[in-house]
């Protein structure tokens, strides 16, 4: 529950972004996203080094 509902791993996004990323980790989604209207969109290296930073963060938060 304080996983699910910790600031720190809430990101608002795009819902193609979202539904893209599914359950996957950010190793296997960062470089392309791929469905909907983000269809071919490169993730901006400025976005994958802010979520890495916060993925970071969250799983050293819940020993993940």
């Amino acid at each position: 529950m304080a996983f699910g509902n910790d600031s720190e791993n809430l990101i608002a996004s795009r819902d193609c972004v979202n539904r893209s990323k599914g359950a996957r980790d950010m190793a296997e989604w960062s470089g392309r996203i791929g469905s909907g209207i983000c269809e071919g969109t490169e993730t901006a290296v400025d976005g994958r080094c802010f979520m890495a930073h916060k993925m970071v963060q969250v799983k050293a938060a819940y020993s993940l």
